[in-house]
């Protein structure tokens, strides 16, 4: 990508993520984007095919930074990508990612019954799945893969919005909330809860 296309692929991205944290997912609008970023409607076009695209693009790019970030500690602490641990590695990477998106945490928190919120935990869930398979055949699984999955994933996304909408974590404390969630995966993986 053209340093001058990524930079305008990246106003794009931000001026959603900002307008998504005032404003309901399914009342914003293309031209609203395209207003908040100060381009024209057709700019947006040359980067997304509507609003969904964006968002698919928007998970898409933290699960880029998680592997990349996660491929990084493996290769620097020498572990597998089939090692059990690198599945911990791998959450606390997107978490990380999640971190820098403050304004999406907002949306999540604030919009659980909608597109938004189905999409983010079916993204995390599906690739959350594809990295499990790894390490955790369907014998080592008490329960099957998706449900394993599933159990995780919503229970850390709830975890985590849930703290947020109880305003336990702000201002300072916002890093505790990931920091905590963190624990809780690496303590559900290391247990003998999920797997044999």
């Amino acid at each position: 990508m053209y340093v001058k296309k990524k930079k305008t692929y990246e106003k794009i991205i931000q001026s959603f993520l900002e307008l998504v944290a005032i404003k309901d997912f399914e009342q914003i609008s293309v031209k609203d984007i395209a207003e908040h970023a100060k381009i024209h409607r057709i700019t947006f076009y040359d980067h997304f095919k509507d609003k969904y695209d964006l968002l698919d693009h928007i998970y898409i790019d933290m699960k880029n930074e998680a592997i990349k970030e996660q491929n990084t500690i493996l290769k620097t602490k020498k572990i597998s990508l089939n090692d059990s641990i690198s599945v911990s590695i791998y959450l606390h990477c997107f978490v990380n990612a999640l971190k820098k998106r403050r304004q999406l945490v907002i949306a999540l928190a604030n919009q659980t019954g909608g597109y938004i919120y189905f999409a983010f935990e079916t993204f995390l869930s599906d690739a959350f799945q594809k990295l499990l398979s790894l390490q955790h055949p369907e014998a080592n699984l008490k329960y099957s893969l998706e449900q394993t999955s599933s159990f995780i994933v919503g229970g850390i996304i709830s975890f985590v919005l849930s703290g947020y909408r109880q305003g336990k974590y702000s201002g300072d404390s916002y890093e505790r909330i990931f920091y905590d969630a963190q624990t809780l995966i690496r303590n559900i993986l290391s247990s003998k809860i999920l797997f044999n």
